[in-house]
Protein backbone atom coordinates (compact mmCIF):
# COMPACT_ATOMS: atom_id res chain seq x y z
CA UNK A 1 0.00 0.00 0.00
CA UNK A 2 1.75 3.51 -0.93
CA UNK A 3 -0.05 6.90 0.49
CA UNK A 4 0.49 10.20 -1.74
CA UNK A 5 0.68 13.19 -0.55
CA UNK A 6 -0.79 16.55 -3.02
CA UNK A 7 1.13 19.66 -2.35
CA UNK A 8 -0.53 23.17 -2.62
CA UNK A 9 1.45 26.46 -3.94
CA UNK A 10 -0.06 29.79 -3.81
CA UNK A 11 0.82 31.66 -6.83
CA UNK A 12 1.14 35.22 -7.76
CA UNK A 13 -1.79 36.67 -9.94
CA UNK A 14 0.07 37.95 -13.32
CA UNK A 15 -1.06 40.99 -14.85
CA UNK A 16 -0.42 43.25 -18.11
CA UNK A 17 -1.11 46.13 -16.80
CA UNK A 18 1.82 48.08 -15.71
CA UNK A 19 -0.36 50.58 -13.26
CA UNK A 20 -0.63 47.66 -11.41
CA UNK A 21 2.72 46.08 -11.24
CA UNK A 22 4.11 49.50 -9.22
CA UNK A 23 1.79 49.74 -6.57
CA UNK A 24 1.17 47.02 -4.07
CA UNK A 25 0.49 43.29 -4.97
CA UNK A 26 -1.96 41.71 -3.00
CA UNK A 27 -1.21 37.68 -3.80
CA UNK A 28 -3.90 36.35 -6.16
CA UNK A 29 -6.40 33.73 -4.43
CA UNK A 30 -5.46 31.36 -7.82
CA UNK A 31 -4.20 28.02 -6.01
CA UNK A 32 -1.41 26.45 -8.60
CA UNK A 33 -1.18 23.23 -9.62
CA UNK A 34 -1.14 20.09 -7.56
CA UNK A 35 1.74 18.01 -7.85
CA UNK A 36 2.01 14.61 -6.17
CA UNK A 37 4.20 13.30 -4.12
CA UNK A 38 4.98 9.69 -3.15
CA UNK A 39 7.25 9.29 0.30
CA UNK A 40 9.08 6.41 0.75
CA UNK A 41 9.75 6.80 4.57
CA UNK A 42 8.55 8.48 6.94
CA UNK A 43 8.17 12.68 6.97
CA UNK A 44 7.12 15.73 9.13
CA UNK A 45 3.13 16.34 8.77
CA UNK A 46 3.14 19.91 6.82
CA UNK A 47 0.48 22.07 6.18
CA UNK A 48 0.61 21.98 2.36
CA UNK A 49 0.85 18.34 2.46
CA UNK A 50 -2.81 16.04 2.49
CA UNK A 51 -2.21 12.48 2.87
CA UNK A 52 -4.66 10.43 0.64
CA UNK A 53 -4.93 6.26 0.79
CA UNK A 54 -4.08 4.56 -2.42
CA UNK A 55 -6.24 1.19 -2.33
CA UNK A 56 -4.35 -2.11 -3.52
CA UNK A 57 -7.36 -3.03 -5.84
CA UNK A 58 -9.41 -1.38 -8.35
CA UNK A 59 -12.12 -0.23 -6.00
CA UNK A 60 -15.76 0.62 -8.05
CA UNK A 61 -17.66 3.43 -7.77
CA UNK A 62 -15.27 5.70 -5.49
CA UNK A 63 -15.96 3.74 -2.15
CA UNK A 64 -13.43 2.57 0.40
CA UNK A 65 -11.63 -0.71 0.11
CA UNK A 66 -12.78 -3.48 1.83
CA UNK A 67 -11.51 -4.66 4.91
CA UNK A 68 -9.95 -7.67 6.15
CA UNK A 69 -12.83 -9.66 7.20
CA UNK A 70 -14.35 -11.51 3.94
CA UNK A 71 -11.66 -9.85 1.72
CA UNK A 72 -11.35 -12.35 -1.10
CA UNK A 73 -7.95 -10.85 -1.51
CA UNK A 74 -6.56 -11.81 1.62
CA UNK A 75 -8.23 -15.37 0.90
CA UNK A 76 -6.83 -16.03 -2.00
CA UNK A 77 -4.39 -19.27 -0.97
CA UNK A 78 -0.59 -18.19 -2.62
CA UNK A 79 0.91 -21.31 -4.89
CA UNK A 80 3.71 -22.40 -6.30
CA UNK A 81 2.61 -23.90 -9.43
CA UNK A 82 4.94 -21.55 -11.91
CA UNK A 83 7.89 -23.17 -9.57
CA UNK A 84 10.13 -26.49 -10.96
CA UNK A 85 10.36 -29.18 -8.12
CA UNK A 86 14.02 -28.23 -8.80
CA UNK A 87 13.32 -24.50 -7.60
CA UNK A 88 11.73 -25.38 -4.66
CA UNK A 89 14.31 -27.84 -3.54
CA UNK A 90 16.61 -24.68 -3.95
CA UNK A 91 14.49 -22.42 -2.09
CA UNK A 92 14.05 -25.33 0.85
CA UNK A 93 17.79 -25.57 1.01
CA UNK A 94 18.02 -22.03 0.98
CA UNK A 95 15.80 -21.32 3.98
CA UNK A 96 17.24 -24.50 5.98
CA UNK A 97 21.03 -22.58 5.81
CA UNK A 98 19.20 -19.52 7.18
CA UNK A 99 17.86 -21.29 10.23
CA UNK A 100 20.08 -22.49 13.64
CA UNK A 101 20.70 -26.36 13.53
CA UNK A 102 18.29 -27.01 16.48
CA UNK A 103 15.16 -25.60 14.19
CA UNK A 104 16.37 -26.93 10.78
CA UNK A 105 14.72 -30.10 10.77
CA UNK A 106 11.67 -29.64 12.73
CA UNK A 107 10.26 -26.77 10.65
CA UNK A 108 10.96 -28.23 7.29
CA UNK A 109 10.82 -31.94 7.76
CA UNK A 110 7.52 -32.11 6.07
CA UNK A 111 8.53 -29.73 3.06
CA UNK A 112 11.71 -31.39 2.51
CA UNK A 113 11.36 -35.17 3.09
CA UNK A 114 12.89 -37.44 0.33
CA UNK A 115 10.61 -40.16 -1.34
CA UNK A 116 11.03 -43.44 0.32
CA UNK A 117 13.62 -45.79 -1.57
CA UNK A 118 11.53 -48.91 -1.44
CA UNK A 119 8.67 -47.54 -3.09
CA UNK A 120 10.11 -47.54 -6.32
CA UNK A 121 7.65 -49.13 -8.48
CA UNK A 122 3.50 -48.77 -8.65
CA UNK A 123 3.31 -52.56 -7.20
CA UNK A 124 5.34 -51.81 -3.99
CA UNK A 125 3.36 -48.84 -3.61
CA UNK A 126 -0.17 -50.47 -3.95
CA UNK A 127 1.23 -53.32 -1.62
CA UNK A 128 1.78 -50.68 1.31
CA UNK A 129 -0.29 -48.37 0.40
CA UNK A 130 -3.93 -49.92 -1.31
CA UNK A 131 -6.42 -47.22 -0.49
CA UNK A 132 -6.33 -44.11 -2.99
CA UNK A 133 -7.73 -41.14 -2.76
CA UNK A 134 -8.90 -39.12 -6.12
CA UNK A 135 -9.87 -35.72 -5.72
CA UNK A 136 -9.29 -32.58 -7.46
CA UNK A 137 -8.87 -28.79 -6.83
CA UNK A 138 -9.41 -26.04 -9.11
CA UNK A 139 -7.60 -22.81 -9.19
CA UNK A 140 -10.16 -19.83 -11.29
CA UNK A 141 -9.81 -15.99 -11.21
CA UNK A 142 -13.34 -15.33 -9.99
CA UNK A 143 -15.16 -13.50 -6.89
CA UNK A 144 -15.43 -16.28 -5.03
CA UNK A 145 -12.60 -18.73 -4.46
CA UNK A 146 -15.11 -21.46 -4.00
CA UNK A 147 -15.79 -24.54 -6.78
CA UNK A 148 -18.77 -27.30 -6.35
CA UNK A 149 -16.67 -29.48 -8.52
CA UNK A 150 -14.38 -29.93 -5.63
CA UNK A 151 -16.52 -31.58 -3.18
CA UNK A 152 -16.31 -34.84 -5.52
CA UNK A 153 -14.08 -37.69 -3.88
CA UNK A 154 -12.99 -41.15 -5.11
CA UNK A 155 -11.98 -44.20 -3.26
CA UNK A 156 -10.02 -47.14 -5.51
CA UNK A 157 -9.08 -50.22 -3.27
CA UNK A 158 -8.21 -53.91 -4.27
CA UNK A 159 -10.76 -56.44 -2.93
CA UNK A 160 -7.94 -58.59 -2.39
CA UNK A 161 -6.89 -56.14 0.37
CA UNK A 162 -9.40 -57.02 2.64
CA UNK A 163 -8.80 -60.53 2.98
CA UNK A 164 -12.01 -61.82 2.05
CA UNK A 165 -13.33 -65.14 1.00
CA UNK A 166 -15.66 -66.57 -1.51
CA UNK A 167 -18.68 -65.85 0.11
CA UNK A 168 -17.53 -62.23 2.02
CA UNK A 169 -16.32 -61.30 -1.28
CA UNK A 170 -19.43 -62.23 -3.33
CA UNK A 171 -21.64 -60.46 -0.36
CA UNK A 172 -19.47 -57.36 -0.36
CA UNK A 173 -20.62 -57.14 -4.34
CA UNK A 174 -24.37 -57.41 -4.30
CA UNK A 175 -24.44 -55.17 -1.25
CA UNK A 176 -22.48 -52.43 -2.82
CA UNK A 177 -23.90 -53.05 -5.97
CA UNK A 178 -27.80 -52.85 -4.73
CA UNK A 179 -26.94 -49.77 -2.66
CA UNK A 180 -24.66 -47.96 -4.31
CA UNK A 181 -24.44 -48.43 -8.23
CA UNK A 182 -28.24 -47.39 -8.67
CA UNK A 183 -27.28 -43.82 -7.29
CA UNK A 184 -23.99 -43.59 -8.90
CA UNK A 185 -21.57 -44.21 -6.09
CA UNK A 186 -20.07 -48.18 -6.44
CA UNK A 187 -18.51 -49.48 -9.73
CA UNK A 188 -16.34 -52.65 -9.76
CA UNK A 189 -13.52 -53.48 -12.29
CA UNK A 190 -13.21 -57.59 -12.61
CA UNK A 191 -9.76 -57.45 -14.46
CA UNK A 192 -8.43 -55.99 -11.61
CA UNK A 193 -10.69 -56.79 -8.75
CA UNK A 194 -11.10 -53.29 -7.84
CA UNK A 195 -13.80 -51.45 -6.09
CA UNK A 196 -14.65 -47.96 -6.56
CA UNK A 197 -16.53 -45.33 -4.42
CA UNK A 198 -17.46 -41.84 -5.35
CA UNK A 199 -19.56 -39.61 -3.73
CA UNK A 200 -20.35 -35.74 -3.90
CA UNK A 201 -23.75 -35.57 -1.47
CA UNK A 202 -21.92 -32.97 1.06
CA UNK A 203 -20.48 -29.68 0.44
CA UNK A 204 -17.19 -29.95 1.59
CA UNK A 205 -14.18 -32.33 0.55
CA UNK A 206 -13.51 -33.76 3.78
CA UNK A 207 -16.95 -34.77 4.72
CA UNK A 208 -16.96 -36.86 1.61
CA UNK A 209 -14.16 -38.52 2.49
CA UNK A 210 -15.28 -39.10 5.58
CA UNK A 211 -18.81 -40.91 4.38
CA UNK A 212 -16.62 -43.01 1.74
CA UNK A 213 -14.76 -44.13 4.65
CA UNK A 214 -17.83 -44.90 6.91
CA UNK A 215 -19.61 -46.59 3.80
CA UNK A 216 -15.85 -48.70 3.45
CA UNK A 217 -15.79 -49.64 6.71
CA UNK A 218 -19.41 -50.90 6.89
CA UNK A 219 -19.28 -52.96 3.59
CA UNK A 220 -16.52 -54.65 4.77
CA UNK A 221 -17.76 -55.73 8.16
CA UNK A 222 -20.90 -56.26 6.89
CA UNK A 223 -19.72 -58.87 4.85
CA UNK A 224 -17.76 -60.55 6.94
CA UNK A 225 -20.99 -61.57 8.82
CA UNK A 226 -22.40 -64.65 8.50
CA UNK A 227 -25.26 -65.15 9.12
CA UNK A 228 -28.31 -67.87 9.13
CA UNK A 229 -30.52 -67.04 6.20
CA UNK A 230 -27.27 -67.07 3.87
CA UNK A 231 -27.36 -71.32 4.74
CA UNK A 232 -30.83 -71.80 3.48
CA UNK A 233 -31.34 -73.34 0.05
CA UNK A 234 -32.93 -70.91 -2.20
CA UNK A 235 -33.48 -73.14 -5.12
CA UNK A 236 -31.94 -71.20 -7.50
CA UNK A 237 -29.31 -72.47 -10.64
CA UNK A 238 -26.63 -69.44 -9.64
CA UNK A 239 -26.54 -70.65 -5.90
CA UNK A 240 -25.03 -74.43 -6.84
CA UNK A 241 -24.11 -76.23 -3.77
CA UNK A 242 -23.00 -80.02 -4.81
CA UNK A 243 -23.63 -81.07 -1.19
CA UNK A 244 -27.12 -80.24 -1.03
CA UNK A 245 -27.61 -79.99 -4.91
CA UNK A 246 -30.59 -82.26 -6.86
CA UNK A 247 -28.31 -83.90 -8.94
CA UNK A 248 -25.89 -85.45 -5.62
CA UNK A 249 -29.71 -86.79 -4.55
CA UNK A 250 -30.58 -88.53 -7.49
CA UNK A 251 -27.11 -89.54 -8.29
CA UNK A 252 -26.62 -91.28 -4.65
CA UNK A 253 -30.48 -92.58 -5.64
CA UNK A 254 -29.14 -94.25 -8.78
CA UNK A 255 -26.44 -96.18 -7.47
CA UNK A 256 -28.29 -97.12 -3.65
CA UNK A 257 -31.62 -97.70 -4.98
CA UNK A 258 -32.73 -100.18 -1.98
CA UNK A 259 -31.14 -97.88 0.98
CA UNK A 260 -33.20 -95.06 0.87
CA UNK A 261 -31.01 -93.56 4.19
CA UNK A 262 -28.17 -93.60 1.88
CA UNK A 263 -27.15 -90.03 2.40
CA UNK A 264 -25.81 -90.67 6.09
CA UNK A 265 -24.95 -93.94 5.11
CA UNK A 266 -20.71 -94.63 4.89
CA UNK A 267 -21.27 -95.72 1.38
CA UNK A 268 -21.79 -91.66 0.23
CA UNK A 269 -18.58 -91.01 1.25
CA UNK A 270 -17.14 -94.34 -1.09
CA UNK A 271 -19.26 -93.11 -4.28
CA UNK A 272 -17.69 -89.27 -3.43
CA UNK A 273 -14.45 -91.39 -4.50
CA UNK A 274 -14.90 -92.92 -7.73
CA UNK A 275 -13.38 -91.15 -10.54
CA UNK A 276 -16.94 -90.85 -12.78
CA UNK A 277 -18.64 -88.86 -9.96
CA UNK A 278 -15.66 -86.84 -8.99
CA UNK A 279 -15.63 -85.59 -12.94
CA UNK A 280 -19.76 -85.34 -13.01
CA UNK A 281 -19.08 -82.99 -10.29
CA UNK A 282 -16.22 -80.82 -11.62
CA UNK A 283 -18.48 -80.84 -15.15
CA UNK A 284 -21.63 -79.07 -12.96
CA UNK A 285 -19.49 -76.75 -11.14
CA UNK A 286 -17.87 -75.41 -13.75
CA UNK A 287 -20.75 -74.75 -15.69
CA UNK A 288 -22.47 -73.52 -12.73
CA UNK A 289 -19.52 -71.15 -10.91
CA UNK A 290 -19.71 -69.51 -14.01
CA UNK A 291 -19.23 -65.40 -12.79
CA UNK A 292 -22.59 -63.47 -11.83
CA UNK A 293 -23.45 -60.33 -12.56
CA UNK A 294 -21.91 -58.51 -9.58
CA UNK A 295 -18.73 -60.36 -10.79
CA UNK A 296 -18.62 -59.54 -14.08
CA UNK A 297 -17.34 -55.38 -14.30
CA UNK A 298 -17.87 -53.29 -14.82
CA UNK A 299 -21.70 -53.30 -14.00
CA UNK A 300 -23.71 -51.90 -16.68
CA UNK A 301 -26.98 -50.23 -16.28
CA UNK A 302 -30.08 -51.93 -18.16
CA UNK A 303 -31.50 -50.28 -21.09
CA UNK A 304 -34.53 -47.86 -20.18
CA UNK A 305 -37.51 -49.50 -22.13
CA UNK A 306 -39.74 -47.12 -23.72
CA UNK A 307 -42.75 -46.21 -22.56
CA UNK A 308 -45.88 -47.04 -24.62
CA UNK A 309 -49.33 -45.95 -23.92
CA UNK A 310 -51.04 -48.77 -25.37
CA UNK A 311 -49.08 -51.28 -25.20
CA UNK A 312 -51.98 -54.58 -25.54
CA UNK A 313 -49.61 -57.20 -24.30
CA UNK A 314 -49.20 -57.33 -20.82
CA UNK A 315 -45.44 -57.59 -19.33
CA UNK A 316 -43.92 -60.85 -18.13
CA UNK A 317 -43.18 -60.17 -14.10
CA UNK A 318 -42.40 -63.46 -12.98
CA UNK A 319 -39.55 -65.89 -15.36
CA UNK A 320 -40.20 -69.05 -14.63
CA UNK A 321 -36.43 -70.21 -15.98
CA UNK A 322 -33.18 -68.33 -14.95
CA UNK A 323 -30.50 -68.71 -17.83
CA UNK A 324 -27.21 -70.52 -16.78
CA UNK A 325 -24.32 -68.32 -18.00
CA UNK A 326 -22.05 -71.47 -18.62
CA UNK A 327 -24.28 -73.45 -20.37
CA UNK A 328 -23.43 -71.78 -23.44
CA UNK A 329 -20.38 -72.74 -23.35
CA UNK A 330 -19.19 -75.68 -25.33
CA UNK A 331 -16.27 -76.93 -23.45
CA UNK A 332 -18.25 -76.36 -20.70
CA UNK A 333 -21.33 -78.77 -22.25
CA UNK A 334 -18.52 -81.17 -23.69
CA UNK A 335 -17.42 -81.42 -20.29
CA UNK A 336 -20.74 -82.01 -18.54
CA UNK A 337 -21.34 -84.77 -21.91
CA UNK A 338 -18.52 -86.88 -21.05
CA UNK A 339 -19.08 -87.22 -17.31
CA UNK A 340 -22.44 -88.13 -17.76
CA UNK A 341 -21.42 -90.73 -20.48
CA UNK A 342 -18.65 -92.27 -17.52
CA UNK A 343 -21.20 -92.52 -15.26
CA UNK A 344 -23.57 -94.63 -17.10
CA UNK A 345 -19.80 -96.68 -18.66
CA UNK A 346 -20.11 -95.41 -22.27
CA UNK A 347 -17.04 -94.40 -23.58
CA UNK A 348 -16.45 -90.53 -24.00
CA UNK A 349 -16.65 -89.02 -27.65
Amino acid sequence: LTFCRLETTAAKAVDSRPELQKGNNKPSSVVGPFKPLVIPGLSTTETTRTELYKPQNLVENEGLSPGKYANTELMKIPNFLHLSPEHIRKHCEALKSRLPPPHQFSLFSEFTTKWPEGLKTDSAVTKHYPLEVVYRTFLNSAPSIRDRRARFVTLRIPLSTLKLDKRSHLKLLRLAKSYGFERDMAQYYADSDTLELKSGRCPVKRQNYDYLTYVLTVLTMESKKHEAWEDVDTGSYLDFNWLSSLQRKRLLKLFSPQDETSLKSPTSSELEKMPAVRSYRQALEEMFSTPTEELCGPWQKPPKVPKRRHYHWPPIRDIPFEPVVGADQSAHLRSYGDAVRKLWGLSPT
